[in-house]
Order: C-alpha cells, then sequence, then structure tokens
C-alpha cells in the first residue's frame, strides 16, 4: 500500500484540490486554457465597465456577443 506525501503550504493544497497529479496533460490544457479564457473575457468586461463609450456600437456588440456566449 502506497502512502501519499502531503505537501504543505498553499501551492500544495491547492493543487491537490484540483486533483492535479491525477490530470491527464490533455486535461490541464484544456483547464489552463478555459480558465484563462474566463479572465480574459472578466478583464474585457472590466475594461468595459471602466471606460464606457456611449454611442460605440461595435464595442456594445462585441461585448454583447461574447457575453451570450459566456454562460
Amino acid at each position: 500500500m502506497a502512502t501519499k506525501t502531503r505537501t504543505k503550504g498553499s501551492p500544495g493544497m491547492i493543487s491537490g484540490w484540483l486533483a492535479w497529479g491525477r490530470r491527464s496533460r490533455p486535461n490541464k490544457v484544456l483547464f489552463l486554457a478555459s480558465t484563462l479564457l474566463a479572465l480574459f473575457v472578466t478583464a474585457v468586461f472590466a475594461w468595459a465597465t471602466v471606460n464606457p463609450a456611449p454611442g460605440d456600437g461595435t464595442r456594445y456588440l462585441l461585448l454583447y456577443w461574447v457575453w451570450g456566449c459566456a454562460p
């Protein structure tokens, strides 16, 4: 019976919570890609909230399309 060593600290706790050691390489890539996409969409919406552009239909339609596809 194999014993698992536990790492202390937040990096070990987070990687354990994500089951990072048991994920396959393609699963890790997809997870990171989806996380980065979500962060990018969040940053764009935060930027659009801070810098509104009334009358800019292109920005409105683009963000509306992203919002519709994001959920």
